[in-house]
């Protein structure tokens, strides 16, 4: 049996910064509740205006800065979070969750060293606190320390284990470990605990496009698509699987889709596409 080419796997990480105290929702004809963006973004700016005057009346109240910084976060406004969490820190060393707030502020900021002296020291006050190290293990995942990266998520885990994020970013980190059979537990873990994540969906049709199980990635391509239409990388790997089960037509509409909705930085792997495209039309062609 012919090896299956590897796809291209591409995954993000990022911070997961949760807003639900500040979640509106409204109700469509079903009586099911749906996300309003304008309503949240008023109850934001409401409640930044009394952190405001609370700061104001009490520069040192640790709480109110901490809230502010976090929302801060929420709005990717990171330098302001790392000033208001530093001034928190000055009047309160012994509450975990701002030097994690903080950590998430210098992650973002791409300030790695210092990011881990917070997730570190928030350990250090509450090792029964699953975040700073989902964090850290983040933070060696950026740096493609994939042993370390699979560690801490490890412990993450110990301490919470329905934490989904950890469970799809372990997986990637065992992915590229080259341990494959592990990812792809993770992946499915994730997906059994969210089966909203488009991206894990199309992970796991990675691992199974190089097991050669193509009906299976097809499942998952299917269903990421589904999910977030305009996920490039999901188009890329549902054409490369409908060529190995030779339908050559909807491989190339995909490749084609795929070249649509990539950004510019995927410039080297749209002339892959581009490519496979032309061989793929080329076969078509002496096809009877």
């Amino acid at each position: 049996m012919k090896k299956s080419t590897t796809l291209i796997f591409i995954a993000t990480t990022a911070a997961f910064f949760c807003l639900s105290l500040f979640s509106c929702k409204k109700s469509d004809e079903t009586g099911k509740e749906e996300f309003s963006p304008e309503k949240t973004r008023k109850k934001l700016e409401k409640r930044l205006k009394e952190l405001n005057k609370a700061i104001e009346k009490n520069p040192e109240d640790a709480a109110a800065l901490n809230e502010r910084g976090s929302l801060y976060l929420g709005q990717a406004r990171y330098q302001e979070a790392v000033n208001d969490l530093t001034r928190a820190i000055e009047t309160n060393t012994e509450m975990a969750e701002i030097f994690i707030n903080r950590g998430i502020a210098f992650k973002n900021l791409k300030q790695f060293d210092r990011a881990v002296l917070d997730f570190t020291q928030a350990v250090e006050i509450d090792n029964s606190n699953a975040e700073p190290h989902y964090h850290l293990g983040d933070i060696y995942f950026l740096n493609k320390l994939w042993p370390e990266a699979i560690d801490s998520y490890n412990k993450a885990l110990a301490i919470n284990p329905t934490y989904t994020a950890a469970y799809a970013n372990r997986g990637v980190a065992f992915k590229n470990s080259g341990r494959l059979d592990e990812a792809l537990a993770d992946y499915t873990k994730a997906l059994e605990l969210d089966p909203t994540m488009a991206l894990t969906f199309n992970n796991r049709g990675n691992i199974y496009f190089n097991k050669g199980l193509f009906k299976e990635a097809l499942s998952d391509f299917d269903k990421a698509i589904e999910l977030n239409p305009s996920l490039a990388m999901a188009y890329s790997g549902r054409g490369f699987t409908h060529e190995r089960l030779g339908e050559l037509e909807k491989a190339i509409s995909d490749l084609e889709k795929f070249l649509e909705v990539a950004p510019d930085s995927f410039a080297q792997y749209k002339t892959m596409a581009e490519k496979k495209i032309a061989e793929l039309q080329k076969k078509l062609e002496k096809s009877p």
